[in-house]
């Protein structure tokens, strides 16, 4: 299988704090990763590094750039007066060769995947913090990404709406999207993901990996 993203011996730190050391990762194409641990192991750090938001020692090799994120917080000014329709149009800013019709299909299409077609002309200030969440998975999904990074994505959703976004995250996995995750859900991770990161424990084999567990999927 491609390997679409690989992390060497990453090292962050803030200040003299060490938040993560000599941490190796890697995820396939098709492939299904958690990062789990405690709050403050260093997961959603992590995620920030490989994209190049902040600062870090180590490797990190991204095989292609159709990448997916959705963080965990948004610093955004929701007051500002843009709709939903768009908000998520922004996701198509650097693609120049995606015509404006093609942009405006693809929008639809995805609204209607996650059911909220109805939000598309509300205000982002109009929207609670569950809607807001459904659509910044929505702009995360948009342009077909190879690999999706998500940071805590089923915070601030009902029930209903995370089972439906889980089955999203599983029909995308299994059409080839590599999936790199950080969740709480230990039932989902158990069922769904074949690569555990573990970071909070302190064990680490020779290769420096945080005591990784591996799953295979449990087949129906």
């Amino acid at each position: 299988m491609a390997v679409i993203l690989e992390v060497h011996n990453l090292n962050i730190s803030y200040g003299k704090k060490k938040i993560v050391e000599n941490f190796h990762l890697k995820v396939e194409k098709s492939q299904f990763v958690a990062l789990t641990g405690r709050n403050g192991s260093g997961k959603s750090t992590i995620l920030k590094s490989i994209l190049g938001i902040i600062k870090f020692q180590g490797h990190i090799h991204l095989k292609t750039d159709k990448i997916g994120y959705l963080p965990q917080s948004y610093l955004l000014d929701r007051s500002f007066p843009i709709t939903v329709f768009e908000f998520l149009q922004l996701a198509f800013a650097k693609e120049k060769k995606v015509s404006y019709e093609q942009q405006q299909k693809e929008i639809t299409q995805m609204l209607e995947k996650l059911k909220i077609s109805f939000l598309a002309k509300l205000f982002l200030n109009e929207l609670s913090q569950g809607q807001f969440q459904k659509v910044l998975f929505a702009r995360s999904l948009l342009n077909s990404p190879e690999l999706l990074i998500l940071d805590e994505p089923l915070s601030n959703i009902d029930e209903s709406s995370a089972v439906e976004l889980k089955n999203l995250l599983n029909d995308l996995n299994h059409k080839g999207t590599g999936i790199l995750l950080t969740i709480h859900d230990s039932q989902f991770v158990k069922e769904n993901c074949n690569m555990i990161y573990n970071l909070s424990s302190d064990k680490v084999d020779e290769n420096g990996i945080i005591d990784f567990c591996f799953h295979p999927k449990e087949e129906n």
